[in-house]
């Protein structure tokens, strides 16, 4: 199988130019899709492993809806090319559909709609109310730690807040969301 890429927990691996075509999804998509593979656990009720894999897919396939202005909603998986357009489009296997409904609850229209918010992340960066948002921003993020600290430092210099929150905001548009090797 020949595809731009793979990605598992370790990282994505771009094995392709995104511009070259690949053989990918088993028919006609080929022409005109961009393909790569999600590595699948060794335990399907590995949810560490999911959630790494799914937030690098997230990151991948934001890039390229960003690079190629591509909206989230064009993202399909090789059963939901054959099930709109048939065999001579992609094929009919089930992809990551197998495990992530049926362990992880999670499924294709759940990713897009991350994808999608990514998207947005990515073109605005985020809003904070106020200097505690700003701080669950920054600690989820692993920005600050001795989130006590920082508590302290609120409470008692209110001036400091619109600092935090600037903080977050520059931080949240510079996220970087890629894995490594996309260009």
């Amino acid at each position: 199988m020949c595809v731009h890429g793979f990605l598992d927990t370790t990282g994505f691996y771009k094995t392709l130019p995104w511009k070259i075509k690949s053989w990918h999804c088993g028919g006609r998509g080929n022409d005109n899709l961009i393909g790569f593979e999600i590595c699948e656990p060794k335990n399907y009720q590995d949810k560490e492993y999911f959630r790494i894999v799914r937030d690098y897919a997230i990151a991948v396939c934001t890039y390229l809806c960003l690079r190629f202005n591509l909206l989230a909603d064009s993202i399909t998986t090789h059963c939901e090319g054959y099930q709109r357009y048939g065999s001579s489009y992609a094929s009919n296997h089930s992809d990551i559909h197998h495990w992530w409904k049926m362990y992880q609850n999670y499924t294709i229209s759940d990713f897009r709609k991350d994808v999608a918010k990514n998207i947005e992340l990515r073109k605005n960066g985020m809003e904070f109310k106020n200097g505690k948002e700003a701080l669950d921003f920054l600690e989820k993020e692993g920005r600050i730690n001795n989130r006590n600290y920082w508590d302290k430092v609120l409470e008692t210099t209110r001036n400091v807040e619109f600092l935090f929150i600037k903080w977050a905001e520059d931080y949240s548009k510079s996220l970087a969301l890629y894995p490594e090797n996309l260009e």
